[in-house]
């Protein structure tokens, strides 16, 4: 029988939220914090709570607990590329901070055999101000690779992240982008049997996350197992064989990405034409409603379809776009619209305050079927300040109106277009032989 190379157990993960207990930094709680994290290592459980909260003596008014994650369990295979999909919030994360070993879970277990190379947020392993050359070989020294073996791997992760030209530059000047673009290729290249990536390639551009994909995909095709948290359902779709959905910190379901990225799609989006979102202080730019205009109980595909975003500016801000994007069920991109495209200034300067900004797709170029909107604020083309689920939306065939069917079906494809043929017939077969047809414009 074969056997996981991953085995979760009804892991669970308890946060406390609040105040402390009384001590929580002294002595004796340090003491038996680290008699707890003994015992986890020998099979146990551990709680990350110091001496017993329950204790009326020691656990102030106003404390509360946070389940992050509860009752997981799932096995990994050789060669599994498993997606993890959810709202945020919904203990994703954290499942990758228990596999990678940065937090201990609170109940459960999980066995791991293999070496584990994780990339879970922007600058995690780097040392700031160490060089991107140091920096590779740092890395690859934690993950347990000798410095032969580094440098035999060297010129690719050079070559693979684009930045040659700042080698031997800190990392605390990197962008953003540049330091997820190294940080990929170091945890891809340095040969892990267990590769764990969080929805930080979202920080890097569409080239670079479709090299990821590749990359990724590679790796599984080579035996190895990747485990890939994304908001992104087409690449979910695209590149997974298995997916898990997280709600509430349980697995809601579990099975092939198309079945998993469907169900997701009708349990957290909204069914009717808008929705909003409270306000929150510590983002500078977020989005507030989205709504798609019309009195019609039904939307025709070839109807035009009007957007309203509602957005709040903090402060004065600069380098912000806000992004709809135009997604299928499966979760495959059809478009992205850009404010911007129409108010380039925009791009340059945003004053604070609230604002609505209206778009509209001309009627007739969808085809039938379920779609996805999404809205964001990015800032400088990497960085998503805001990030929203926002509405699914049936298209429909026009009331009454005969359109072109092959064998009774449905025409395939995302785009429904209806060109001007000219069609004339010929005297002879010989000008369809030896050349074009003349077209009269």
């Amino acid at each position: 029988m074969k056997q996981p190379v991953v085995q979760i157990e009804r892991l669970g993960k308890r946060y406390r939220l609040g105040r402390t207990w009384a001590g929580a930094n002294g002595p004796w709680a340090r003491i038996l914090r680290g008699v707890r994290r003994r015992a986890h290592r020998e099979g146990g459980a551990h709680d990350d709570a110091g001496p017993d909260p329950r204790d009326p003596r020691r656990r102030p008014r106003g404390v509360d607990y946070l389940w992050a994650l509860r009752d997981a369990s799932f096995d990994l295979y050789e060669g599994d590329c498993l997606g993890i999909i959810g709202r945020n919030g919904s203990g994703k994360s954290t499942l990758l901070k228990v596999l990678s070993r940065i937090t201990a879970p609170t109940e459960g277990r999980v066995m791991i055999r293999g070496r584990v190379a994780s990339l879970l947020e922007v600058g995690t392993g780097f040392h700031p101000e160490l060089t991107g050359r140091d920096n590779i070989f740092l890395n690859g020294s934690i993950l347990g690779m000798r410095a032969r073996e580094i440098r035999r791997r060297f010129d690719e992760i050079v070559d693979f992240a684009g930045v040659e030209r700042f080698l031997d530059t800190p990392v605390k000047r990197y962008s953003s982008g540049m330091y997820v673009r190294l940080a990929f290729a170091v945890a891809a290249h340095l040969e892990p049997e267990i590769l764990l990536v969080d929805e930080v390639l979202a920080v890097g551009d569409l080239s670079f996350q479709r090299k990821c994909l590749g990359k990724m995909q590679s790796i599984a095709g080579s035996g190895r197992t990747v485990v890939f948290v994304s908001h992104n359902l087409g690449a979910i779709n695209a590149f997974c064989t298995r997916a898990v959905r997280l709600d509430g910190g349980r697995v809601a379901d579990h099975g092939s990405p198309a079945d998993v990225v469907a169900g997701y799609i009708g349990a957290n989006f909204s069914g009717s034409r808008s929705r909003s979102f409270a306000r929150d202080a510590s983002k500078p730019m977020q989005i507030r409603a989205v709504e798609l205009i019309g009195d019609d109980a039904l939307l025709s595909r070839e109807s035009p379809l009007d957007l309203r975003v509602a957005y709040d500016v903090k402060e004065r801000l600069a380098g912000a776009e806000l992004l709809v994007t135009l997604e299928t069920a499966d979760g495959t991109t059809v478009c992205e619209l850009r404010d911007v495209d129409g108010a380039p200034d925009l791009a340059l300067r945003r004053e604070s305050g609230y604002y609505t900004a209206h778009v509209r797709i001309p009627g007739g170029l969808l085809n039938t079927g379920t779609y996805v909107l999404r809205a964001a604020v990015q800032r400088s083309g990497y960085e998503f300040l805001d990030q929203r689920d926002g509405l699914v939306f049936d298209l429909h065939e026009p009331e009454g109106q005969w359109t072109a069917r092959a064998g009774g079906s449905a025409r395939p494809g995302v785009l429904h277009l209806v060109l001007p043929w000219r069609t004339r017939r010929t005297d002879s077969e010989q000008v369809v032989r030896h050349g074009p047809v003349a077209v009269q414009r």
